[in-house]
């Protein structure tokens, strides 16, 4: 999945659960268009990033048990030359850098994780 894609899912997830409007988990794995196991997945890792996501027997459906909103913001800059060779001391090394902040092995997005064997490379 590309990471555009990536952040679109997650956020069609905010807005439903905001909307207090997910359905069931089948219902809501079938209009993300993923699995159910796929969705818990997702909404573990909400969790995990402190998203308050509960679930209600009697709504069937998700809703947030505090007011929040998932934001997410990409920023993407071009720099000069000489600026990539002083921040990476090379072109190739800042390639594989910002390569590796997008995906890991999988395809999946991990920032935190990446960035901290990123960190190691460049040292």
């Amino acid at each position: 999945m590309t990471f555009i894609k990536y952040i679109e899912r997650y956020q069609n997830i905010d807005r439903l659960i905001r909307m207090e409007n997910t359905g069931n988990p089948e219902e809501f794995a079938r209009r993300l268009g993923i699995s159910e196991s796929h969705l818990y997945f997702c909404l573990k890792e909400l969790k995990e990033y402190g998203l308050p996501i509960a679930y209600s027997n009697y709504k069937r459906t998700y809703y947030y048990s505090e007011s929040v909103k998932l934001r997410v913001n990409v920023y993407i800059e071009n720099i000069a030359n000489d600026e990539i060779i002083n921040i990476s001391g090379g072109n190739r090394k800042n390639e594989k850098i910002f390569a590796s902040l997008l995906y890991n092995q999988s395809g999946r997005l991990y920032f935190s994780d990446c960035l901290d064997r990123t960190l190691a490379d460049v040292q």
